[in-house]
C-alpha cells in the first residue's frame, strides 16, 4: 500500500510501500535515491548557494531509516534552528517505467553551515552504513570529475554544463575539487566529490559570486 508524500516544517512524511522491509523500515524500489541538503531558501536561491547531493544507489532505501540518519546527524550538532524536509517520490510508466526519490533537507542558514561543517561527515556515514556494503573509497577520476561537476552545477544552477570553462583541478590527498566558472566570469563554481564509493556517493556544489 501507498500513500502520499507530505511536507511538515521539522517533520518528514514519506512515500512508503509496506510490503517490503529493511530492519523493521517500510522500503521503496528506486532507480535513483538522493538526499539533497541546502539552504532554507531552496537551491540557488539568495545566499544559499552551498548544496550537498549524496546518491544511494540500492534500489531498496528505506526513506524511514534515512530520516532517523538525518534526525540523528542533526542532533550530533545540536541544531536547534528551523528546519525543512520535503520527501518527493517520482514514478514514471512512459514506454519504459521507473520511480525515484529525493529527500529534501532545507536549513536555516546559520544552521546551515554549522551542519556542513560539522555533521555532513556523520550523515554519510551513517547512511554508508545503513544501505552499502562498500568501505573503500575509489575515488574518482579527472576526467569523470570534470564531467560530473558540468552536470551537476547545470542541476542545480540551471545554466549551461558545456559552456563552464574549467579554471582548475585539485587531486591530492582529500577530496577532488574542480572549480569552473561561467563563459563571462562570474559567477564561479566548486564542485567537491566528498566520497566516490560506488554504492554512494557525495557531492558538494558551491557557487561563488564577484564581491
Amino acid at each position: 500500500m501507498r500513500f502520499a508524500a507530505g511536507i511538515i516544517s521539522g517533520m518528514l512524511m514519506d512515500v512508503m510501500d509496506e510490503t517490503a522491509q529493511h530492519d523493521g523500515a517500510p522500503l521503496e524500489w528506486n532507480d535513483f535515491y538522493r538526499v539533497v541538503i541546502t539552504g532554507a531558501r531552496g537551491i540557488g536561491e539568495g545566499d544559499n548557494a552551498d548544496v550537498v547531493e549524496i546518491a544511494i544507489d540500492d534500489p531498496r532505501v528505506s526513506t524511514a531509516r534515512v530520516r532517523e540518519v538525518i534526525r540523528e546527524a542533526l542532533a550530533s550538532v545540536d541544531h536547534r534552528d528551523g528546519y525543512t524536509v520535503r520527501t518527493t517520490r517520482t514514478e514514471t510508466d512512459w514506454g519504459a517505467s521507473g520511480a525515484g526519490t529525493e529527500v529534501l533537507l532545507l536549513l536555516a542558514n546559520a544552521g546551515l553551515a554549522a551542519f556542513l561543517d560539522r555533521g555532513l561527515d556523520l550523515l554519510i556515514t551513517r547512511l554508508k552504513d545503513a544501505f552499502t556494503d562498500c568501505d573503500a573509497d575509489p575515488g574518482v577520476s579527472v576526467g569523470d570529475a570534470i564531467q560530473a561537476a558540468r552536470y551537476r552545477v547545470a542541476f542545480y544552477h540551471d545554466t549551461s554544463g558545456p559552456d563552464l570553462i574549467v579554471r582548475s583541478v585539485a587531486q591530492g590527498a582529500g577530496p577532488v575539487t574542480v572549480e569552473l566558472e561561467e563563459p563571462s566570469g562570474w559567477p564561479r563554481y566548486e564542485v567537491t566529490f566528498l566520497e566516490g564509493n560506488p554504492a554512494l556517493s557525495a557531492t558538494r556544489v558551491k557557487r561563488i559570486e564577484r564581491e
